[in-house]
């Protein structure tokens, strides 16, 4: 009797219990696609022979291997190569990210234990790179940048999608962390490496992707969440509400942009601003009697309305007449066609070299 009362009993229970219902993930989507970048210039320092070695999507630092850095095989060896690099827009957990998707090659020894056997693969690695971290990259200064990022990334066995592997890392909370480190060089170009630990043997001093401000510029204009860029990049005065229109009561109030979406230009281009160096530079006589020569690198701002201002010598050739007349050049120089930031002119701060080279040099 008592063993029917009990299964009675489980019955009645099993019919309360409602099953449990088949409820698949959200699906997450790519909202805004960049620029795709297909080529990088790696430079490294080969310490042995000391000279600087160049090789297009990959760091090598032996000159000796530079014949074998276009083969696949010899790239997927080196963690800094790259195939494409291009950004992303993807909500996660109601905060936007920029993806930086890295694709690359990947390799490892069929049996590692004696090295034999090494196979190479394509892979995509997926740097999670925060708004405020975009702010940074949009404005980067000559001191290097480094950024510690979530990272998830495929491997030559995962065929989901890309969403799919970044949304179930993420959701692990074991995702992998790497470092972008990058700044804009004197010359305005800008460079940057990967690393896999901050502490890790690429040194970005010897060894760094080089690539044009235009490129780089194309690279990360990406539309999706600029409206909350452009609240970090130009903030309400402090006695303002955040709806009022921030204008400052002077020129040195107001942001100066070391990266914008259209950058200064002398009127006519870079093949007229050489012509017009050419044409201004009257070699010191002093330093030309002596023999002098060297490279001066001027830095300045060029304001909304296309005039230079605030010129400094941000590294001496060593002599002070060529650098006192580098910068009597520059502020001789014809207003600029001013840079712009969502289509408006912004303060812009822009770095040219100026060469003094005797005839026989």
């Amino acid at each position: 009797m008592k063993k029917n009362l009990l299964l009675l009993l489980c019955m009645f229970c099993t019919l309360l219990c409602p099953a449990q219902e088949r409820v698949n993930r959200v699906k997450l989507s790519f909202e805004k696609e960049g620029y795709i970048l297909e080529k990088a210039t790696g430079w490294s320092y080969d310490e042995y022979v000391g000279e600087w070695v160049d090789c297009v999507n990959v760091l090598e630092s032996e000159k000796k291997n530079k014949a074998y850095t276009t083969s696949p095989s010899w790239a997927s060896g080196e963690f800094n190569n790259l195939i494409s690099l291009q950004f992303k827009t993807i909500t996660y957990n109601n905060q936007l990210y920029y993806a930086l998707v890295w694709h690359k090659w990947d390799g490892a020894y069929e049996y590692p234990d004696i090295q034999v056997n090494w196979e190479y693969w394509r892979t995509k690695v997926f740097m999670m790179f925060t708004q405020q971290d975009i702010y940074k990259l949009r404005n980067l200064t000559n001191k290097p940048l480094t950024i510690k990022v979530s990272s998830p990334s495929t491997d030559r066995y995962n065929t989901a999608a890309d969403v799919d592997v970044i949304q179930s890392e993420m959701n692990s909370g074991y995702v992998k962390q790497l470092y972008l480190v990058i700044y804009k060089a004197t010359d305005g170009s800008i460079r940057f490496l990967f690393r896999l630990y901050d502490w890790d043997s690429y040194d970005i001093k010897t060894q760094y992707f080089e690539i044009t401000e235009a490129e780089y510029l194309k690279l990360i204009s990406i539309s999706n969440g600029d409206a909350e860029i452009e609240k970090m990049e130009n903030p309400p005065l402090a006695n303002q509400s955040p709806k009022q229109e921030n204008t400052p009561s002077d020129e040195e109030e107001e942001v100066i942009y070391m990266v914008v979406e259209k950058m200064p230009e002398f009127p006519g281009g870079q093949q007229a601003m050489s012509q017009f160096l050419s044409e201004s530079v009257v070699y010191p006589q002093d330093a030309y009697a002596n023999g002098i020569q060297g490279r001066v690198i001027c830095q300045f701002i060029v304001e909304k309305d296309g005039r230079v201002n605030d010129i400094q010598v941000v590294r001496s050739s060593g002599d002070s007449s060529l650098d006192k007349e580098a910068v009597r050049v520059i502020k001789n120089m014809p207003n600029w066609t001013p840079g712009t930031q969502r289509g408006k002119p912004v303060r812009v701060k822009f770095t040219i070299p100026i060469n003094f080279r005797l005839p026989n040099g």
